[in-house]
């Protein structure tokens, strides 16, 4: 009995501190997973908001879908055997790639019309962005579900309901719907990193 009251405990607990991913956002500072001072290319510039471009919210919640996707692949790495951490490490290295391409792509557009907010190239930049971590995202839960063996791996990082976080990755347009989620069921900190270890 002891032992349930202090399930129930922590749960309740952990939900006291639950967000959601809008109060994530409203922190002054939202770093991303990586140290800004030695960032250099474009993304990670942008994930630092420091591109010179006022587009604060979705650069924070870019560093929140960092934080996430990274904590994501960190955790799942520890629970995997070293020829399946490479392949994970292959997808990993595969978003980073697609990530600063598109980001590059996007800074590039010079030719837009007379008239155009500057800012548009950064704004869809981080849309490119954010769809990278979201797809990429998805290429870890379809791994991990690939290798029934490591299915108890989702199951422990998203303890609530791993069905139903297995179904919204699947549907979802947009990674902050599943951070928003998660945030409110207290499975991740206030920079948006998963609490599972």
């Amino acid at each position: 009995m002891k032992k349930y009251t202090l399930v129930v405990l922590v749960f309740c607990f952990s939900l006291l501190h639950a967000l959601s991913i809008d109060e994530m956002l409203e922190q002054e500072i939202l770093p991303p997973s990586f140290d800004c001072a030695k960032a250099v290319s474009d993304d990670e510039l942008l994930l630092c908001n420091h591109i010179g471009l006022m587009i604060e919210y979705e650069n924070k919640l870019s560093a929140a879908m960092d934080n996430f996707y990274s904590s994501y692949y960190r955790i799942v790495s520890k629970h995997i055997n070293a020829q399946d951490k490479n392949k994970l490490r292959n997808i990993s290295k595969a978003m980073i790639k697609e990530r600063q391409r598109k980001v590059k792509e996007e800074l590039e557009l010079t030719d837009l019309p007379e008239g155009a907010n500057p800012i548009i190239p950064a704004l869809n930049a981080v849309e490119m962005m954010q769809d990278v971590y979201l797809a990429y995202f998805q290429k870890i839960t379809d791994f991990i579900y690939d290798e029934p063996k490591y299915e108890h791996i989702f199951e422990q990082i998203f303890t609530r309901n791993a069905q139903e976080y297995y179904e919204l990755i699947q549907t979802s347009d947009t990674l902050k719907t599943i951070i928003d989620k998660a945030a409110k069921e207290g499975l991740v900190d206030k920079r948006g990193r998963l609490l599972a270890k």
